[in-house]
């Protein structure tokens, strides 16, 4: 059948373009491309140009054959094990309210919720400065909150929808504007571990999406181009989510002359089609207001139900980005300085040494390194692994001078403003913003 069709509707409520596109041939990140440069065209054809259009990146098979390439990689085969622990968390079912023979297109209903311009601002625009989050840091704490109501648990499998066009081997295959199907789904497990302070929960949850390798694009490629058994051992979560963006107040196509109609485009999938999830949820933020579509099995599922769990989503939300706005101070968590593995318990222990605010970088050690530590604490005494060098100027010397000098290797090379810490699961290295480097002046 046709890819691609395009209709144009002259009627007495305005003209409406109908542009319709198979799923294999392009995503959401496609479509913004793809309707900018349809208004650009029709601005350049409207004033008698000729249509020029920035030029395309990448092909589509460029990338396929970059992408099973780096599937491959051994960067990619180091993944298997987080995967894997993912795959084996239990899933705790969403209590239904009947059971379904079949899981198919034409047994969904869905239910769906707005939040206004104000609360849709608030959550775009401010929450963010509390925690250094991402939208869906905050998005997926009030999932977990609402989850966690429903059921009774504070922890829940899903799977997340990505863009897919991460960094995949050397870079040099660029798709910024290539039109395609790339998007990734791979699970998350999420988990508050106990916890009820509202920032602690936005905290975990943020460091758990930090944790994810790649922004999830490995776990396909091991699925399905792998030599494990990863495929076979895909189940799909009880939810599926998928935050599609911000459309902004023309989804992103031009002058004010086009604008989304505000008419049904008509069905895109066929109703004997296989749901996978239980529960659905996509959302986009359109003309300024955040909306989500809760899809369901109507055998399973009766409306109500669904709604007071939309509803739980939509107060854990607002309540979420009021607590984030009511904060004075910006926290810093370990994914901010760039390891994400660490936990907040061992992070809050560092922190009573070492501020938050004067640490830019944790790494972990090498095994060298660790071999070093652990004879300087076993034998600290020991002159082993201490290097000097001496130096003889002739003349007089300007001890501030040096002592100025001496200061600036610490700003240029990292590894001077490093200290060494045991606090914790295991020995890490705290690269400092700034660390003063003594100088001793000695009369013999």
């Amino acid at each position: 059948g046709p890819l691609v069709a395009g209709v144009l509707f002259k009627t007495g409520r305005g003209d409406h373009f109908l542009f319709a596109i198979h799923h294999l041939a392009v995503d959401g990140v496609s479509w913004r491309l793809l309707l900018e440069d349809l208004a650009t065209g029709y601005d350049q054809a409207k004033h008698k140009e000729a249509i020029r259009l920035p030029l395309k990146t990448a092909s589509f098979q460029q990338w396929a054959e970059a992408l099973a390439e780096y599937g491959q990689s051994r960067k990619v085969k180091k993944e298997q094990s987080y995967w894997r622990k993912v795959l084996n968390t239990t899933v705790t079912p969403f209590p239904k309210d009947g059971d379904a023979v079949n899981n198919r297109m034409s047994d969904e209903r869905h239910v769906t919720i707005q939040f206004t311009k104000k609360e849709t601002n608030d959550l775009l625009k401010d929450a963010n400065k509390a925690y250094r989050t991402e939208i869906n840091d905050l998005l997926l704490t009030a999932l977990l909150s609402a989850t966690e109501e429903w059921t009774g648990k504070d922890n829940v499998v899903v799977d997340l929808e990505g863009h897919g066009r991460e960094s995949i081997g050397d870079d040099t295959v660029d798709i910024s504007r290539t039109v395609g199907w790339f998007t990734t789904m791979f699970p998350v497990a999420l988990s508050f571990s106990g916890s009820y302070d509202p920032g602690e929960r936005i905290q975990m949850v943020k460091e758990q999406l930090r944790r994810i390798p790649n922004k999830g694009i490995g776990f396909g490629l091991l699925a399905y181009l792998g030599e494990g058994n990863e495929k076979e051992q895909m189940s799909p979560s009880p939810i599926g989510f998928n935050y599609l963006g911000d459309f902004g107040d023309h989804a992103g196509i031009g002058e004010q002359a086009w604008q989304m109609s505000p008419l049904s485009s008509g069905v895109s999938l066929g109703m004997k089609n296989h749901r996978i999830h239980a529960l659905e949820m996509n959302g986009m933020t359109l003309e300024g207001c955040l909306q989500f579509r809760i899809s369901f099995n109507r055998w399973e599922y009766q409306d109500a139900t669904i709604r007071t769990f939309a509803e739980s989503f939509k107060r854990h939300l607002n309540e979420l980005v009021n607590y984030c706005i009511a904060q004075e101070n910006s926290l810093i968590s370990p994914s901010d300085v760039g390891y994400a593995v660490l936990s907040l318990d061992a992070w809050k222990e560092i922190q009573t040494i070492h501020p938050a605010e004067l640490v830019e970088e944790i790494r972990p050690l090498s095994p060298m390194q660790e071999g070093i530590l652990f004879e300087g604490l076993k034998n600290p005494d020991s002159p082993a692994y201490f290097e000097q060098l001496s130096f003889i100027v002739n003349g007089d010397l300007d001890s501030t001078h040096v002592q100025d000098s001496f200061q600036d290797l610490a700003v240029r090379h990292d590894i001077l403003r490093t200290v060494f810490t045991t606090e914790g699961d295991q020995p890490l290295q705290l690269v400092l913003k700034q660390l003063p480097l003594e100088v001793k002046e000695v009369s013999l």
